[in-house]
């Protein structure tokens, strides 16, 4: 880099403090800095990181240093952030990065170098160059090559002093900012910034002083914590207290009602009411006025740009190629924004709403999908699942395609009766929404996620079930991959999901025809949800099983049960809990079962025939726990090669009567002796014969030498061999 003589020299630098200083005394330190050259203002970021330590950063960013000592007092650990004013641009150069420092080379030798200026180096390997411009630049590199990053008037870096990952911020060249190059400042991104001279136009679906917004406004002053798309993580303005920084938080409680989409007038009022009480000690109204005013007035955003609760409307009037399309390509861009490595690893754990861990409650939200056969009460499940929840603080909305009355005047009722609970202690925890939105509509998605986001506003519902995904997805084709593509993020389920903050989706679905069988549909589903819930009910026993299948990022494979009310009554669901798994001794002692039962039955096959009735019966005084499908599809009848359960082909007692080459079972010449308790009971036989059961033929035995000609031999299951 060159040497330039054309560096402000308006006043001398200081020097900086010693290593050993703390993070107030750099604190101070880059103030001093700010102050003279005019390059940034100070604010506290996260101990150890690089993002801001509290919302409003920009208001609270100061120069002065009784304000600054204050900070630090407050806060001893924070990182030094340091908020880029209008006239000043850092260039980022990640020199660590692979490639990065060739690119500034092949740069600097067709442009020039870049000027010597305030340089310093970053804990990764990194530099920051600190420039004056003659434009107004915003974030961003511009046309600049891949050798880093730019930071103008609105955007932050980390100062001197700083630490990250055990590494110390440093000053490398202490010197006045030096201009940037006017053909280099050419390249870069200049800052749009809103007009304030003209009319406050609010940001696109934002309706100014909306009553939702108005309220949620409301309860972020008095110190409610609500989760919002402006708080999404509950919090509340803070107190403004005398001779800790009282002046900037109250200027960001503005610049925050502004954000908010509400009027000067409409928000001084309610911020005096509801905020000014709790600050130490209460401001006169007109000193607070003037501050408050004066940080709405500053608010860098366009009005109401984090309005909790927004109007569809307008989308359906937008006409592509709008002055506003610019705005929203920019929001689009900003939602990709993601955290840095080592701050998501760093993240909260995933919570929950049930003691199993199965319906997650944490802000990235999540989509579930449960799925049963037809009467595998999968509702009252989800009923059941819901009303635990609520009892945790969870509000819930109900989406209702099919069977709503049932719901509203049995099923709930009944499900509240059996908690002791009434249907009223429910209001303003439970809407039951009387249809299910059209999943290929975006139309008809947009209203739906507009009655979510105002059934509780300012609050929005942290549960929403969808009953069914038949009855919601539209035109969409089952077995079709738009069908699957409904659940993901970035389809229409996904939407409502992250419209509403991160809330648990629950779609209901049904499974195939053929028991034991997958989602309904196309198989994409199960990758394309968070979790995936299959329901099976055993009406007789009055017993639900939940199967867990899937729970992205946790624990899953393991089974819930449930109870059920009586047939003579409404079906309620109570959660009895996990089932814990059997060992593996007594897994390993039903296979042996299983295995034997099939011996003896290919024993008999030979020249006798079988009804499914002896055989159950055999089966049941054998502790073989085959269906009559199984029986019928493993014993008497060959099916595909694909459904044999490995277990069967590498069990001990019947690999000599399996040809791995040709896949296909040996009728066996010489079987072992079947145990005497096996043969049929005289009573047992004569109950046989009585019912008079439907037979089916079997092949004659072949002898020992050939092997089975038929196609798929003489058991082939269908399907691995489960208890039922």
């Amino acid at each position: 880099m060159e040497t330039s003589n054309t560096a402000v020299e308006t006043q001398a630098l200081p020097a900086a403090p010693a290593a050993e200083a703390s993070l107030a005394e750099w604190a101070l330190w880059n103030a001093e800095i700010g102050r003279i050259t005019g390059a940034w203002r100070v604010f506290p970021c996260v101990p150890g990181g690089k993002r801001p330590l509290h919302t409003g950063w920009q208001d609270e960013a100061a120069s002065d240093p009784k304000n600054v000592a204050t900070m630090w007092q407050n806060e001893p650990a924070a990182n030094v952030g340091l908020a880029i004013q209008p006239g000043f641009v850092v260039i980022d150069g990640d020199l660590y990065k692979p490639g990065a420092e060739a690119a500034l080379v092949a740069f600097e030798a067709e442009h020039g170098e870049l000027p010597r200026t305030f340089e310093q180096n970053t804990p990764s390997g990194g530099i920051h160059l600190l420039y004056t411009t003659t434009k107004t630049l915003g974030n961003g590199k511009g046309s600049l090559p891949n050798f880093g990053d730019v930071r103008g008037a609105g955007g932050l870096i980390v100062g001197p002093g700083s630490i990250f990952n055990g590494k110390c911020y440093t000053v490398e060249n202490l010197a006045q900012p030096a201009p940037l190059p006017t053909h280099i400042e050419a390249m870069l991104v200049e800052r749009v910034t809103r007009d304030r001279s003209k009319p406050d136009a609010p940001a696109r679906f934002v309706v100014v002083d909306d009553p939702h917004n108005v309220q949620a406004f409301t309860d972020w002053c008095a110190g409610k914590s609500v989760r919002t798309i402006a708080t999404p993580n509950g919090e509340v303005a803070e107190p403004c207290v005398e001779n800790q920084g009282g002046n900037n938080k109250l200027a960001a409680t503005g610049a925050m009602a502004h954000d908010y989409g509400l009027s000067d007038y409409i928000a001084l009022k309610a911020a005096l009411q509801f905020h000014n009480p709790r600050c130490e000690p209460p401001w006169d109204a007109d000193v607070y006025e003037k501050h408050f005013l004066s940080g709405y007035r500053s608010a860098e955003g366009q009005l109401g740009c984090r309005a909790p609760s927004q109007n569809f409307r307008s989308l359906f009037t937008a006409q592509s190629g709008s002055p506003q399309a610019a705005t929203d390509l920019d929001a689009r861009i900003a939602s990709f924004a993601g955290g840095e490595p080592d701050e998501d690893e760093h993240q909260p754990e995933m919570e929950f709403w049930d003691a199993e861990k199965t319906m997650p409650h944490f802000k990235d939200g999540a989509v579930a999908e449960y799925y049963g056969a037809f009467g595998a009460m999968k509702t009252t499940v989800v009923i059941a699942d819901c009303l635990d929840a609520i009892a945790k603080g969870a509000r819930v909305i109900f989406g209702a395609g099919e069977g709503r009355y049932g719901i509203g005047k049995k099923r709930l009722p009944a499900a509240c009766a059996a908690r002791g609970i009434t249907t009223a202690s429910l209001r303003g925890k439970w809407k039951t929404a009387k249809r299910v939105p059209v999943l290929t509509d975006q139309f008809d998605v947009g209203a739906f996620i507009t009655y979510c986001q105002q059934a509780f506003a300012p609050a929005v519902p942290d549960i929403v079930t969808i009953d069914t995904l038949a009855t919601a997805s539209g035109s969409a084709e089952e077995n079709s991959d738009a069908f699957s593509k409904l659940l993901t993020s970035n389809g229409a389920v996904g939407r409502i999901k992250n419209a509403l903050c991160g809330s648990l989706i629950i779609v209901l679905h049904h499974s195939g025809k053929t028991e034991g069988k997958s989602a309904r549909g196309h198989s994409g589903q199960g990758g394309n949800v968070d979790v995936l819930k299959q329901i099976t009910a055993d009406k007789d026993a009055r017993t639900i099983k939940v199967h867990v299948e899937k729970m992205r990022d946790a624990e899953d494979n393991f089974d819930i049960a449930y109870q059920v009310t009586p047939a003579s009554q409404v079906p309620v669901a109570a959660k009895i809990g996990r089932v814990s798994p059997a060992s593996p001794a007594a897994a390993a002692a039903e296979r042996d079962i299983h295995a034997r039962f099939i011996l003896a039955a290919l024993r008999h096959v030979a020249g006798k025939k079988w009804s499914l009735n002896s055989l159950a019966v055999e089966a049941k005084h054998t502790g073989c726990t085959l269906s009559l499908t199984q029986l019928r599809q493993g014993v008497l009848g060959p099916v595909q090669r694909s459904g044999v359960p490995g277990w069967a082909t590498t069990h001990p007692a019947l690999i000599p009567y399996y040809d791995k080459a040709a896949e296909q079972w040996i009728t066996p010449g010489q079987l072992p002796a079947v145990d005497p308790e096996w043969e049929l009971r005289e009573d047992e036989k004569a109950k046989v014969k009585s019912e008079a059961p439907v037979t089916a033929e079997m092949p004659s035995a072949p002898t020992p030498s050939r092997r089975v000609k038929k196609a798929g031999g003489l058991f082939k299951p269908a399907g691995e061999l489960k208890s039922v």
